[in-house]
Protein backbone atom coordinates (compact mmCIF):
# COMPACT_ATOMS: atom_id res chain seq x y z
CA UNK A 1 0.00 0.00 0.00
CA UNK A 2 1.24 3.51 -1.11
CA UNK A 3 0.58 7.01 -0.06
CA UNK A 4 0.88 10.35 -1.81
CA UNK A 5 1.04 13.68 -1.45
CA UNK A 6 1.26 16.87 -3.56
CA UNK A 7 0.74 13.99 -6.05
CA UNK A 8 -0.33 13.11 -9.37
CA UNK A 9 2.84 12.62 -11.00
CA UNK A 10 1.81 11.43 -13.66
CA UNK A 11 -1.50 11.76 -15.15
CA UNK A 12 -2.70 9.76 -18.48
CA UNK A 13 -6.24 11.10 -20.12
CA UNK A 14 -7.02 10.29 -23.57
CA UNK A 15 -3.70 8.95 -24.58
CA UNK A 16 -1.74 12.47 -23.83
CA UNK A 17 0.14 12.06 -21.34
CA UNK A 18 -0.07 15.29 -18.35
CA UNK A 19 3.18 16.14 -16.06
CA UNK A 20 2.39 17.80 -13.04
CA UNK A 21 4.99 20.81 -11.74
CA UNK A 22 4.71 19.21 -7.96
CA UNK A 23 7.28 16.53 -7.06
CA UNK A 24 5.33 13.22 -5.95
CA UNK A 25 7.02 10.90 -3.88
CA UNK A 26 5.61 7.75 -1.16
CA UNK A 27 6.05 5.94 2.14
CA UNK A 28 5.30 2.42 2.53
CA UNK A 29 3.11 1.08 4.87
CA UNK A 30 4.59 0.31 8.49
CA UNK A 31 4.49 -3.04 9.91
CA UNK A 32 3.86 -3.92 13.56
CA UNK A 33 5.04 -7.52 14.29
CA UNK A 34 4.03 -8.60 18.44
CA UNK A 35 7.05 -10.80 19.34
CA UNK A 36 7.34 -12.15 23.06
CA UNK A 37 10.51 -14.13 23.64
CA UNK A 38 11.27 -13.43 19.71
CA UNK A 39 8.04 -15.63 18.76
CA UNK A 40 4.85 -14.30 17.50
CA UNK A 41 2.21 -13.44 19.31
CA UNK A 42 -0.98 -15.60 18.73
CA UNK A 43 -4.16 -13.56 17.95
CA UNK A 44 -5.47 -15.26 21.10
CA UNK A 45 -2.98 -13.44 23.13
CA UNK A 46 -0.74 -14.18 25.99
CA UNK A 47 -1.15 -14.76 29.81
CA UNK A 48 -0.54 -11.83 32.16
CA UNK A 49 2.91 -11.65 34.25
CA UNK A 50 4.53 -13.29 31.39
CA UNK A 51 7.48 -11.75 30.05
CA UNK A 52 6.99 -8.59 27.75
CA UNK A 53 5.88 -8.12 24.29
CA UNK A 54 7.64 -6.65 22.07
CA UNK A 55 6.07 -4.48 18.92
CA UNK A 56 8.30 -4.70 16.54
CA UNK A 57 8.13 -1.91 13.55
CA UNK A 58 9.51 -2.84 10.22
CA UNK A 59 9.35 -1.13 6.55
CA UNK A 60 10.35 2.20 7.66
CA UNK A 61 12.67 4.54 6.15
CA UNK A 62 16.29 5.49 7.84
CA UNK A 63 14.95 8.92 8.57
CA UNK A 64 11.55 8.61 10.48
CA UNK A 65 10.41 9.37 13.50
CA UNK A 66 8.03 7.47 15.84
CA UNK A 67 5.46 8.15 18.04
CA UNK A 68 2.95 5.25 20.01
CA UNK A 69 -0.36 5.46 21.94
CA UNK A 70 -1.70 2.40 23.80
CA UNK A 71 -3.92 1.59 26.42
CA UNK A 72 -3.18 2.73 30.11
CA UNK A 73 -1.54 6.14 29.21
CA UNK A 74 1.20 4.02 26.95
CA UNK A 75 3.48 5.96 24.81
CA UNK A 76 6.43 5.60 23.57
CA UNK A 77 8.54 7.30 20.76
CA UNK A 78 11.15 4.17 19.80
CA UNK A 79 10.88 2.39 17.20
CA UNK A 80 10.11 -1.29 18.90
CA UNK A 81 9.00 -0.58 22.41
CA UNK A 82 8.19 -3.21 25.16
CA UNK A 83 4.58 -3.68 26.73
CA UNK A 84 3.92 -4.75 29.90
CA UNK A 85 1.99 -7.98 29.98
CA UNK A 86 -0.69 -7.06 32.54
CA UNK A 87 -4.39 -6.89 31.73
CA UNK A 88 -4.25 -3.21 31.75
CA UNK A 89 -2.17 -4.01 28.73
CA UNK A 90 -4.91 -4.85 26.76
CA UNK A 91 -5.96 -3.52 23.47
CA UNK A 92 -5.11 -1.39 20.17
CA UNK A 93 -1.84 0.33 19.74
CA UNK A 94 -1.29 2.59 17.60
CA UNK A 95 1.85 4.14 15.96
CA UNK A 96 2.40 7.50 14.11
CA UNK A 97 5.25 7.36 11.41
CA UNK A 98 7.00 10.33 10.35
CA UNK A 99 9.22 11.07 7.82
CA UNK A 100 11.73 14.09 8.80
CA UNK A 101 12.77 14.71 5.45
CA UNK A 102 9.17 14.70 3.39
CA UNK A 103 7.41 15.33 6.63
CA UNK A 104 4.94 13.00 5.30
CA UNK A 105 3.27 10.71 7.95
CA UNK A 106 1.16 7.41 8.28
CA UNK A 107 -0.63 5.44 11.04
CA UNK A 108 -0.19 1.83 12.05
CA UNK A 109 -2.39 -0.04 14.54
CA UNK A 110 -2.29 -3.65 16.30
CA UNK A 111 -4.47 -5.22 18.92
CA UNK A 112 -2.14 -6.75 21.87
CA UNK A 113 -4.61 -9.33 24.48
CA UNK A 114 -3.70 -10.04 27.66
CA UNK A 115 -5.42 -13.11 29.58
CA UNK A 116 -6.27 -13.21 33.31
CA UNK A 117 -4.63 -16.14 35.21
CA UNK A 118 -7.00 -18.18 37.50
CA UNK A 119 -7.33 -15.91 40.88
CA UNK A 120 -5.67 -16.98 43.77
CA UNK A 121 -6.06 -19.74 44.80
CA UNK A 122 -5.97 -20.76 48.49
CA UNK A 123 -5.07 -24.50 49.49
CA UNK A 124 -6.55 -25.55 52.84
CA UNK A 125 -5.11 -29.21 53.97
CA UNK A 126 -6.22 -31.43 57.45
CA UNK A 127 -3.96 -33.98 59.02
CA UNK A 128 -5.55 -36.65 60.44
CA UNK A 129 -3.52 -39.79 61.49
CA UNK A 130 -2.04 -40.69 57.98
CA UNK A 131 -5.21 -38.92 55.83
CA UNK A 132 -3.62 -36.24 54.52
CA UNK A 133 -6.31 -34.20 52.65
CA UNK A 134 -5.50 -31.21 50.71
CA UNK A 135 -8.63 -28.73 49.28
CA UNK A 136 -8.38 -26.37 46.16
CA UNK A 137 -10.64 -23.38 47.59
CA UNK A 138 -12.06 -22.12 44.57
CA UNK A 139 -15.92 -21.85 43.16
CA UNK A 140 -15.05 -21.44 39.37
CA UNK A 141 -16.35 -24.22 37.52
CA UNK A 142 -13.67 -23.90 34.38
CA UNK A 143 -10.51 -24.15 36.06
CA UNK A 144 -8.98 -27.30 36.27
CA UNK A 145 -6.46 -28.91 38.76
CA UNK A 146 -3.13 -31.00 38.59
CA UNK A 147 -1.51 -32.04 42.26
CA UNK A 148 1.69 -33.82 42.81
CA UNK A 149 3.31 -34.77 46.11
CA UNK A 150 6.90 -35.04 46.57
CA UNK A 151 7.00 -38.67 45.84
CA UNK A 152 5.06 -37.75 42.78
CA UNK A 153 1.87 -38.97 43.74
CA UNK A 154 -0.56 -37.52 41.18
CA UNK A 155 -3.73 -35.98 40.97
CA UNK A 156 -6.46 -34.02 39.14
CA UNK A 157 -9.09 -33.76 41.51
CA UNK A 158 -10.20 -30.35 43.04
CA UNK A 159 -9.35 -32.63 46.30
CA UNK A 160 -5.73 -34.48 46.98
CA UNK A 161 -6.20 -36.98 49.42
CA UNK A 162 -3.31 -39.59 50.62
CA UNK A 163 -5.04 -41.90 52.82
CA UNK A 164 -1.31 -44.01 54.05
CA UNK A 165 1.08 -41.01 54.35
CA UNK A 166 4.45 -42.43 55.24
CA UNK A 167 6.84 -40.18 56.95
CA UNK A 168 8.12 -40.01 53.61
CA UNK A 169 5.48 -38.57 51.45
CA UNK A 170 5.48 -35.67 53.43
CA UNK A 171 6.56 -32.43 52.32
CA UNK A 172 6.09 -29.81 49.67
CA UNK A 173 2.97 -30.75 47.30
CA UNK A 174 2.65 -28.81 44.50
CA UNK A 175 -0.77 -27.39 42.75
CA UNK A 176 -0.99 -26.04 39.05
CA UNK A 177 -4.47 -24.60 38.55
CA UNK A 178 -5.77 -23.48 34.70
CA UNK A 179 -8.06 -21.18 33.75
CA UNK A 180 -9.10 -20.20 30.40
CA UNK A 181 -6.96 -19.82 27.66
CA UNK A 182 -4.63 -22.34 29.46
CA UNK A 183 -3.21 -20.16 31.70
CA UNK A 184 -2.03 -20.98 35.41
CA UNK A 185 -1.55 -20.10 38.64
CA UNK A 186 0.86 -22.22 40.48
CA UNK A 187 1.13 -23.16 44.47
CA UNK A 188 2.83 -25.03 47.02
CA UNK A 189 1.28 -26.37 50.24
CA UNK A 190 4.26 -27.54 53.08
CA UNK A 191 3.32 -30.68 55.06
CA UNK A 192 5.54 -31.33 57.57
CA UNK A 193 5.64 -33.95 60.25
CA UNK A 194 6.06 -32.31 63.80
CA UNK A 195 9.10 -32.25 64.77
CA UNK A 196 10.26 -33.75 68.05
CA UNK A 197 12.31 -31.00 69.79
CA UNK A 198 14.78 -32.18 71.48
CA UNK A 199 15.11 -31.88 75.40
CA UNK A 200 18.34 -30.70 76.62
CA UNK A 201 19.45 -30.56 80.13
CA UNK A 202 21.40 -27.62 81.42
CA UNK A 203 23.60 -27.49 84.50
CA UNK A 204 21.68 -24.19 86.38
CA UNK A 205 24.88 -24.34 88.81
CA UNK A 206 23.05 -24.51 92.39
CA UNK A 207 23.25 -27.36 94.66
CA UNK A 208 21.71 -27.65 97.74
CA UNK A 209 21.68 -29.61 101.31
CA UNK A 210 18.89 -30.88 102.56
CA UNK A 211 18.08 -31.44 106.20
CA UNK A 212 18.84 -35.20 105.38
CA UNK A 213 22.31 -33.61 104.07
CA UNK A 214 21.29 -35.09 100.63
CA UNK A 215 22.19 -32.83 97.98
CA UNK A 216 20.45 -32.11 94.36
CA UNK A 217 21.38 -30.64 91.04
CA UNK A 218 18.61 -28.16 89.55
CA UNK A 219 18.69 -28.07 85.95
CA UNK A 220 16.11 -26.00 83.48
CA UNK A 221 14.47 -27.70 80.60
CA UNK A 222 13.25 -26.30 77.56
CA UNK A 223 9.35 -26.70 76.79
CA UNK A 224 8.08 -28.63 74.24
CA UNK A 225 4.98 -28.80 72.40
CA UNK A 226 2.74 -32.06 72.90
CA UNK A 227 0.02 -32.88 70.28
CA UNK A 228 -2.61 -35.76 70.46
CA UNK A 229 -1.71 -39.06 69.10
CA UNK A 230 -3.74 -42.54 68.88
CA UNK A 231 -2.57 -45.53 71.06
CA UNK A 232 -0.10 -46.45 68.23
CA UNK A 233 1.62 -43.27 68.51
CA UNK A 234 -0.11 -42.08 65.22
CA UNK A 235 -0.13 -38.28 64.78
CA UNK A 236 -4.49 -37.07 65.00
CA UNK A 237 -4.48 -33.53 65.47
CA UNK A 238 -1.58 -31.17 64.59
CA UNK A 239 -3.20 -28.73 67.23
CA UNK A 240 -0.96 -28.22 70.65
CA UNK A 241 -2.09 -29.47 73.61
CA UNK A 242 -2.73 -27.01 76.33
Amino acid sequence: MRTYSKILCIAILLGITIVTSNLCFSQATPTIMAKQNDNPVPSTGVCEGTPKITLSLTNVPPDSKFSWTGPNQFTSTFQNPDVETNLASSGMYTVNVTNTTTTNSITSTISIVINPKPSKIKTYFNIAGKVVTLIALSDEPNYSYSWKSPQGMTSTSKIFENNNTSINELGIYKLVVKGNNNCTTELTTDITKNKEEIVKTEPFGINTEEEDNASFDYYFLKDCPMYQCDILGNLISNEEIP
